[in-house]
C-alpha cells in the first residue's frame, strides 16, 4: 500500500515541475529507492513462506516414500522352496493359447503362411505341405553322416547326454519331411521359422481352440537336408538357410533332438507365424522300422 502511494507522489512531482528542478529530482530519487527496498523485503517474505512450504511438502513425501518402501519389504516374496524345471524350460511355461478351430491342421493339409517384407506382413506367401514324422532312436539310424548335422547337436546338447557323453536312451531324432512352396515371398529362406511345440492340454469348443503348450528344449534344428553350408568358426551361423525362388517348391527334411520323457511324441505340432496368424499343425509321429 506504502508502495503505491509513493508512486502516485512521484506522478504529481514530475508532473507539476516540468523540467523537474535539482530539488524536484532529488525527491524522486528518493523515493524511487524507497520503493525499491519495499518492493525486495516484500518479494523476500514470499520467497520465504514458498520455501517453508515446499520444506515442509517435502517432508511429507519423503515420510510417503519410507512408508511405501516399509510396504514392499513387507510384500517380498519368500523363496522358502525353489521351484525346479526342466533343462530348458522357464517359470512361465506351459504357455496358454487360443485359436481359431481352422488354425488347427494335419499332416498333408497345405498350409499357407506369411511373409514379412519390408516390415510388410503379405499374407499366403508360402505354403506348406508336411508329408511324414519319423521317430528315430540315433543319427546312425536315421543314416545320417555326423558332419551334416546342426553345430548345437554338440557341446549345446550336452545336458541330454549320459555320463558316457552319448545321447540318453530317452532322447530320441525326430525327422519331419515336407515340401514348401513359394508364392511371393522373398527367396531367401529360414528353415528355422519352423518351430515344434508339445500340447499339454486342448479344449474345442465353439469355434476355437484353447489349452497349453510346451516349447521344446533345446528347439534348436538338429538336422536339415538344405544348409547353407557357410562356416564361421566353429559354428555353422547359416546352417538353417536356404533359397527358394518365387515358383518354385523344394522336398525339405528337417530335425529336432525330442527328449521323449519330457515331450510325449503323441502331442508334437509344428507351429506357424504368430499372434492372430499362428496356425498348428498335428504331428502324425511314426516310430522308425528297424
Amino acid at each position: 500500500m506504502k508502495n503505491s502511494k509513493n508512486k502516485l507522489l512521484l506522478f504529481h512531482i514530475l508532473k507539476s515541475c516540468t523540467p523537474p528542478c535539482a530539488l524536484c529530482l532529488s525527491l524522486c530519487i528518493l523515493l524511487t529507492l524507497t520503493a525499491c527496498s519495499a518492493s525486495s523485503q516484500a518479494d523476500g517474505s514470499a520467497t520465504d513462506s514458498a520455501n517453508s512450504k515446499y520444506a515442509a511438502d517435502s517432508s511429507d513425501n519423503a515420510s510417503s516414500f519410507a512408508n511405501a518402501d516399509d510396504g514392499m519389504e513387507r510384500a517380498e516374496i519368500d523363496d522358502g522352496k525353489e521351484t525346479t524345471f526342466a533343462p530348458g524350460l522357464t517359470e512361465d511355461q506351459p504357455q496358454p493359447f487360443s485359436l481359431s478351430s481352422d488354425h488347427i491342421y494335419q499332416m498333408g493339409e497345405a498350409v499357407a503362411a506369411i511373409d514379412v517384407q519390408n516390415g510388410t506382413i503379405v499374407n499366403d506367401a508360402l505354403v506348406y505341405t508336411f508329408t511324414k514324422a519319423t521317430l528315430y532312436d540315433d543319427f546312425a539310424q536315421a543314416g545320417l553322416d555326423e558332419s551334416t548335422l546342426s553345430a548345437y547337436t554338440g557341446a549345446e546338447a550336452a545336458y541330454m547326454q549320459d555320463e558316457n557323453g552319448q545321447l540318453k536312451e530317452s532322447v530320441k531324432l525326430l525327422l519331419l519331411e515336407l515340401t514348401v512352396q513359394n508364392a511371393c515371398a522373398e527367396p531367401e529362406r529360414n528353415i528355422s521359422s519352423l518351430s515344434i511345440r508339445c500340447i499339454t492340454s486342448m479344449n474345442e469348443s465353439e469355434g476355437s481352440v484353447k489349452g497349453q503348450l510346451l516349447e521344446l528344449s533345446p528347439s534348436e534344428i538338429a538336422y536339415f537336408s538344405n544348409p547353407s553350408g557357410k562356416k564361421v568358426g566353429e559354428d555353422w551361423k547359416e546352417y538353417a538357410y536356404y533359397t527358394l525362388p518365387v515358383g518354385q517348391s523344394k522336398n525339405l527334411t528337417v530335425g529336432w533332438l525330442v527328449d521323449t520323457e519330457q515331450y510325449d511324441p503323441d502331442h508334437l505340432y509344428i507351429s506357424l507365424d504368430y499372434d492372430e496368424d499362428q496356425k498348428l499343425i498335428q504331428l502324425d509321429v511314426s516310430d522308425a522300422q528297424p
